[in-house]
């Protein structure tokens, strides 16, 4: 395995003002470091302080064979008692995900926004295509 072929999860923008917004939708991008978009697939975490945002929405934008993208895949967050995951998975045995041009928008998230402040919603991985790792980065919401 080449160490340094990973999945890439990410936002356009690394930090987002919401100013007086009860809403906010998040587009979730991805990338592979060597531009491979006929991969099987990606299990994402998504990590977010459910005392400052509650989720309203998920929208699939790269269906694959096997998607999994339900409330019912929203979990506590064993490092973080305020912390919520909810589980995006991705399959697809023909190797043929997501299969568009990347970036590639993969899903759309929109929370209604509680007390924010300031919080980070964090991206993980619980399984990733063979040969390839994870590069994890953070979006910070500001209010």
């Amino acid at each position: 395995m080449d160490s340094r072929k990973y999945q890439e999860i990410f936002t356009e923008q690394k930090e987002i003002k919401v100013n007086d917004k009860k809403t906010i939708s998040i587009e979730i991008l991805y990338r592979t470091s060597d531009n491979n978009y006929n991969l099987e697939g990606l299990v994402l975490n998504i990590h977010y302080d459910s005392a400052k945002l509650s989720l309203l929405n998920i929208k699939d934008n790269c269906p694959s064979m096997f998607s999994c993208n339900t409330f019912k895949n929203i979990i506590s967050d064993p490092d973080d008692k305020n912390y919520k995951i909810v589980k995006i998975a991705w399959g697809d045995i023909f190797t043929k995900w997501p299969g568009k041009k990347l970036p590639a928008h993969i899903a759309t998230l929109t929370f209604n926004i509680e007390n924010l402040g300031e919080t980070i919603i964090k991206f993980s991985d619980q399984e990733t295509a063979p040969g390839y790792k994870f590069k994890k980065n953070n979006l910070k919401i500001l209010s």
